[in-house]
């Protein structure tokens, strides 16, 4: 009978250590009362795991019930970003997630699913960048574009000039100033502008298959519409209002013609694809996240 209870037991428990996410411990910080843990996991966690996974560190590395705090990073964030989610111990356990939850992530891998598009990247963006999936494609006319999606729903659209570097294929922002793309070698998305880099995305994997399935011509959705560059950004600037600046840096951006090799700038105008000019371009969002 002692044996029988033994085996359940046993069983019990390796079932219990399956359930444990993967995770590697990347420092630790310990002060006078309290100490902070740095936590690398492989895939996002619903709020649950990530409590249960903090209870059996807080059980290992604070068992005299010292504060503690564990700062959970996915496996494209530098430890020097904000953490994706933090849970702490003072005085009763909370559970924070900075970035995008994973039902947010599996939100936006259905709709990449059925994407028609020509896709040739989709990333997830998280703090400092605002959090939401930005989504580089080509057109048939071989224009490239950026669109950014935030959580709210919220959709900007800005196009690109693909150009390629050592560190992997780069995607610059038209009329943005220096702003950027840079897709790594490793699969990650730099973003940044000329003087910063900002943020790094990670590259959300989805089945291709899903999203490259047939789809009739008129189920198609068209191509982005152009945007006239008429307004004069000097004269709305100068009336108040953050929303205003935003719609008066879309509204006079003036895209370069884009020419086959080699990529250059030429005077005369092309036009935008179409954007919502109550919403901040991909540009704005990358200035607002470097607190411009």
């Amino acid at each position: 009978m002692a044996k029988y209870w033994i085996a359940i037991a046993l069983t019990v428990w390796a079932t219990a250590a399956e359930a444990v996410p993967a995770y590697k411990i990347v420092s630790e910080d310990l002060q006078a009362g309290s100490k902070s843990i740095s936590v690398r996991i492989d895939s996002r966690l619903n709020e649950a795991d990530l409590a249960s996974l903090a209870d059996t560190l807080h059980r290992q590395k604070a068992p005299d019930k010292t504060a503690l705090l564990v700062k959970y990073y996915l496996p494209a964030m530098p430890l020097n970003d904000a953490p994706w989610a933090v849970v702490n111990y003072a005085p009763n356990r909370s559970v924070t997630i900075n970035g995008l939850r994973l039902d947010e992530e599996e939100a936006f891998r259905a709709k990449v699913e059925s994407d028609t598009r020509n896709i040739l990247g989709v990333w997830l963006t998280s703090p400092p960048a605002v959090p939401g999936k930005l989504t580089i494609w080509r057109e048939t006319n071989r224009n490239i574009y950026a669109e950014w999606q935030l959580r709210n729903g919220t959709k900007t659209i800005d196009q690109l000039v693909e150009t390629r570097s050592q560190r992997g294929r780069r995607y610059n922002i038209v009329g943005a100033d220096g702003a950027y793309y840079l897709g790594l070698w490793n699969g990650a998305l730099e973003l940044g502008d000329k003087d910063n880099v900002i943020a790094i995305a990670e590259r959300l994997k989805f089945d291709k298959s899903k999203a490259l399935l047939p789809l009739a011509a008129s189920a198609r959705e068209p191509a982005p519409s152009t945007l006239p560059s008429s307004t004069n950004a000097t004269d709305v600037n100068a009336k108040a209002g953050p929303s205003t600046l935003a719609a008066a840096a879309a509204a006079s951006e003036t895209p370069p013609v884009i020419v086959p090799k080699p990529i250059r700038r030429k005077p005369k105008s092309a036009t935008l694809p179409k954007v919502d000019l109550a919403n901040r371009s991909v540009r704005e969002m990358l200035e607002a996240s470097l607190g411009k």
